[in-house]
């Protein structure tokens, strides 16, 4: 006895084209919104290292004035679009090996930037050398003005933080956005 043979027809597997541009559309949109979330995480997280080694920086000062017995000061700095600092003592002025920069993606916020703003930092400015600057005196206490360093990010975004200088006791603290007032 002979069977007949049913000839079988292989099946089709695969996407059709339509189906895989909208699969790649979907990956393109994903990828697009976790490299800004990134950016935007990586930015707040060179905001928030910036505050800190700005305290850190003016904590410093202070102990170096209490050890030496003489006075020492923090200088900050925009040049060359770099947003810098230095600690040195009061008797002189900081040398090129003195100034540390900044994270590229912060910047000093002063009141060229928004006059009517007052998140601005508030610590002396000598318009002589474009120059910020916190004193400490042999005790570790301000000496002169207190006020506030306050940076931003360069890109906007409306978020800053600061370090104020409070008391003439050189109590320091730092606050971001509302609280940098």
């Amino acid at each position: 006895m002979q069977t007949k043979s049913k000839m079988v027809q292989p099946e089709e597997h695969g996407f059709t084209l339509l189906e895989v541009l909208v699969v790649v559309l979907i990956v393109g949109i994903l990828a697009t919104v976790a490299a800004i979330s990134w950016d935007t995480f990586v930015s707040f997280q060179a905001l928030r290292n910036a505050e800190n080694l700005l305290y850190n920086a003016l904590q410093e000062a202070k102990s170096n004035a209490v050890r030496d017995s003489i006075n020492w000061q923090v200088s900050f700095r925009e040049k060359d679009n770099v947003s810098q600092w230095a600690i040195h003592p009061t008797e002189r002025s900081p040398v090129a090996a003195d100034w540390q920069d900044l994270n590229t993606r912060v910047r000093i916020i002063d009141t060229d930037i928004n006059p009517n703003d007052l998140n601005y930092t508030t610590f002396y400015y000598n318009r002589n050398t474009g120059e910020y600057r916190m004193q400490f005196n042999h005790h570790g206490n301000a000496n002169g003005q207190l006020g506030k360093i306050t940076v931003g990010l360069r890109r906007g975004g409306g978020a800053v933080r600061c370090v104020l200088v409070s008391t003439l006791i050189g109590a320091m603290r730092t606050g971001q956005d509302g609280r940098c007032k």
